[in-house]
């Protein structure tokens, strides 16, 4: 950085010279840090408030503004460009800039803003349920709610030989190949505002018997 400074600009010829006054300042370049920060909040509860902002090339304190406009209940210090407050609304990954301003100009930095929803959930949450060796069966499709657009399931635990896992549906299903054994399966539902899981516990009875519903339990086939 260069404060002003006069120089002197001659021009020379046969018949003699002219000179003018040049004055040129040089500016440090406007930044602020950090450049990215993300914030992971949930609809009713006070979000950690982001970092403040370190600006560099500014004269003096530059204000701070963000756009778009932040969730409902998260507002921005111009002063620090500290976000802060509850959301009341859930919002899918949103990023926004924030920007600095000063007298020399302006400097950016981008927040990425998600807000889940605090009723998320799966149903049905807990599925125990029988399958036998040999015979086609399906748990039940899963049915999301407050996880907002674009819903994936994801499986942790043990699927039976000749069973598979629907990733749109959350639901186990084939033909058993092997039984006398009970697996417990974890499933969790991502969407644009949120997760929830749910879980199910199937035991596959061998050839031979059922599943018997009232009592939970492999039964003798009829």
């Amino acid at each position: 950085m260069q404060s002003a400074t006069n120089y002197t600009v001659t021009a020379t010829g046969q018949s003699g010279s002219a000179s003018a006054a040049v004055a040129i300042t040089v500016q440090s370049p406007r930044a602020v840090s950090p450049v990215a920060q993300q914030v992971a909040g949930t609809v009713g509860s006070a979000i950690n408030p982001t970092q403040p902002y370190s600006a560099s090339g500014f004269s003096s304190s530059p204000m701070y503004s963000v756009s778009p406009s932040l969730p409902a209940g998260l507002t921005i210090d111009g002063l620090s460009g500290v976000i802060s407050g509850t959301p009341s609304a859930p919002q899918a990954p949103t990023n926004y800039a924030v920007t600095a301003t000063g007298q020399q100009g302006s400097a950016q930095a981008t927040i990425s803003i998600t807000v889940a929803n605090s009723q998320a959930a799966i149903f049905p949450s807990l599925q125990q349920t029988g399958a036998t060796v040999g015979m086609y069966t399906a748990t039940q499709v899963l049915h999301p709610t407050g996880l907002g657009s674009g819903v994936t399931y994801s499986l942790n635990g043990t699927i039976p030989p000749g069973m598979t896992f629907n990733a749109a549906t959350g639901v186990v299903s084939g033909t058993p190949t092997s039984g006398g054994f009970t697996t417990s399966m974890d499933i969790t539902g991502t969407g644009s505002t949120g997760s929830a899981q749910a879980g199910i516990l199937l035991t596959v009875c061998p050839a031979g018997f059922i599943w018997i519903t009232s009592a939970q339990q492999c039964g003798q086939a009829a």
